[in-house]
């Protein structure tokens, strides 16, 4: 469990989008001792754009507090003596709009950050009542170049059943990376389980090529194979830590 006051935060108003990818495209970039996670044999890859509310580093308020964010994430599992695995993603790219947050970011989890000054979001919050629907919309401009995602879905939310896809994908408690002279990092993310709803409509449009190469960018072209709205919770992060060779 994350100990109280290190990084705390609202996760909220999450679109999960998912596509399957080839394990030779992201087998590269995992950390060392970790094996790819599958769902009946498929690899995936993840873009997870959400808004981080009320961010706290060491109990203090940061600046700024509230920010969307956007992940690439691929599914991992680390081994452990006992024969169980622990099951958790490695993030090959967040953005955020804040370049002092991706570069507290990169400083203190190693992770791969950056900025992106015109990400901005748009949502009806999960559960209000006044829309028929809960949609939610996350826009951005990079390079000249504008892209955004969308999702919408019919209420209610409501936890992922055991063992499905749309579990296997937000199920996720660890977060792993591996920078510098190859040292693996582990966090734990302390949060309840997510209410979710897959989504009845969303799409995605934005090219992602400069940030992410040609592979793996094309690897996030058509209609997600999966899109889930959650709406989030309270989380807290604890801090990195090696783990021996």
């Amino acid at each position: 469990m994350a100990p109280p006051g290190f990084i705390s935060a609202n996760w909220r108003n999450l679109i999960v989008l998912s596509w399957p990818i080839d394990d030779r495209i992201i087998r590269p970039q995992l950390p060392k001792a970790l094996e790819i996670d599958r769902c009946n044999g498929q690899t995936y890859v993840s873009l997870v754009a959400l808004t981080v509310q009320n961010l706290r580093l060491f109990g203090l308020p940061a600046c700024p507090a509230t920010f969307p964010q956007l992940n690439i994430r691929c599914y991992v599992r680390r081994p452990m003596p006992d024969g169980t695995c622990r099951r958790g993603v490695t993030f090959l790219k967040q953005l955020v709009p804040h370049r002092t947050t991706a570069l507290a970011a990169r400083l203190f989890y190693r992770e791969p950050f950056a900025a992106i000054p015109r990400l901005q979001t748009g949502h009806n919050t999960p559960g209000q009542r006044q829309s028929p629907s809960n949609r939610i919309s996350y826009v951005w401009q990079t390079a000249g170049q504008s892209g955004g995602l969308w999702a919408e879905s019919e209420p209610p939310l409501a936890p992922a059943e055991p063992d499905s896809l749309a579990d296997f994908l937000t199920a996720r408690y660890w977060g792993y990376n591996s920078r510098g002279a190859g040292t693996v990092r582990e966090y734990a993310v302390a949060r309840a389980a997510w209410a979710i709803s897959p989504a009845s409509n969303c799409g995605f449009d934005g090219n992602l090529t400069g940030l992410l190469g040609p592979e793996l960018a094309a690897a996030l072209t058509g209609r997600p194979i999966t899109a889930l709205i959650a709406a989030g919770g309270p989380v807290k992060i604890s801090p990195p830590r090696r783990l021996s060779s």
